[in-house]
């Protein structure tokens, strides 16, 4: 049966439960009860629920949104980053949806929750010269497969990436520096003695080299490596697209990182490689810029470097991973390389991607997600 026919047979019931929790408050009981009225197709919800709560202090005011937020598969954060005035709720991926979508890599996404794994597989797929150079792995402190220790390897290069085998979000990624005298991690000056004991207590984590970033993007924000995050898909007929991009920027809120969780920007970039306006999001507060609002570097209008060369590397790699249909790849565009791919994750947070524009408009996302039974 239906989705809609489901909500349909429950809706006066759940609407009555509304009705309560107005007058008393509860938006966990009126959740719980109300789940419990949908039939056991629509059991994730459970997990669902329990992040709608948890972010509550973001939800409208107003019950009946909330309800229907909820009901739509729609996160409290997303009534304010989506334009839903403009756009039918239907035309976006809903955040239900984008945790069905972490299915759609199967037994495959072993390769790239591992991003050590995921290094190497691209390496042996004859993408070496794309990648950042890999150092070796950091076990409490030992670095494994460089012939040096951590610090004897810090002074030779001056900077290095320290980054989780597993992770998300900016989460678990560390950028420590030498200039020869002081010890910086993040940012922050640090003694070479609390930088031991630090590293010392992680734990499988692998160490690269820290890439330096085209003029372009250094020149809207230096502070922090700012990346593209492209989203491919792969057809059953094995020929891939690229469904929607855009480039993160770092703030002075984001700290280390570009993560647009983190307070850092999305602008979308254009078929022809022009950044657009960029966005902002931080406690219900969607915000646009033209120019950064740190340093006041233009944005819009800007256009990436060698940007048929980056789609088409990345669509020639999506290509020879068949096996890996749907994809995030993070991208950074170097001065001296071209280009490095830093990562790539199984799935992508959607919201950096629709703030902009709802990826179910476009028929060919579309049709992939519904073959894939995604949506």
């Amino acid at each position: 049966m239906p989705r809609s026919v489901y909500l349909l047979l429950v809706t006066k019931k759940i609407q009555t439960l509304i009705n309560v929790a107005r007058n008393q408050g509860s938006l966990q009981a009126v959740l719980a009860v109300a789940e419990a009225t949908l039939p056991s197709p629509y059991a994730e919800r459970s997990a669902f629920t329990r992040d709608f709560a948890n972010q509550i202090s973001e939800a409208p005011s107003d019950w009946s949104e909330r309800f229907e937020m909820w009901r739509d598969g729609f996160l409290p954060k997303s009534y304010y980053l989506y334009n839903f005035d403009e756009y039918s709720s239907r035309s976006y991926l809903t955040d239900i949806h984008e945790e069905h979508a972490w299915n759609i890599n199967g037994l495959s996404q072993k390769h790239v929750n591992d991003k050590r794994k995921f290094h190497h597989l691209l390496s042996d797929r004859g993408y070496k010269e794309y990648l950042p150079e890999y150092f070796g792995d950091l076990f409490q402190g030992v670095l494994i497969g460089s012939g040096s220790d951590i610090f004897s390897l810090l002074d030779m290069k001056g900077e290095l990436v320290i980054k989780g085998h597993t992770g998300a979000a900016g989460k678990k990624v560390y950028i420590i520096k030498f200039d020869g005298v002081d010890y910086y991690f993040n940012g922050k000056p640090l003694s070479k003695v609390k930088l031991r004991n630090y590293l010392s207590s992680l734990d499988g984590y692998m160490v690269t080299e820290l890439c330096k970033q085209s003029k372009y993007i250094s020149e809207i924000y230096p502070h922090t490596p700012n990346t593209i995050r492209m989203i491919t898909m792969n057809p059953q007929d094995d020929d891939p697209f690229i469904a929607r991009a855009v480039h993160r920027i770092g703030t002075n809120r984001s700290e280390s990182v570009d993560n647009f969780t983190q307070g850092g920007l999305s602008a979308e970039v254009g078929r022809s490689g022009e950044l657009g306006s960029a966005v902002r999001y931080s406690d219900t507060t969607v915000s646009w810029h033209s120019s950064h609002p740190d340093t006041g570097a233009q944005i819009q209008g800007v256009i990436v470097p060698q940007w048929e060369s980056i789609c088409e590397t990345i669509l020639s790699a999506s290509s020879d991973i068949p096996e890996l249909r749907y994809l995030g790849w993070d991208i950074i565009v170097t001065e001296k390389d071209g280009f490095k791919i830093i990562e790539a994750n199984a799935n992508s947070d959607t919201d950096l991607i629709q703030v902009h524009e709802p990826l179910l408009r476009d028929s060919q996302v579309r049709d992939f997600y519904r073959t894939q039974e995604v949506i």
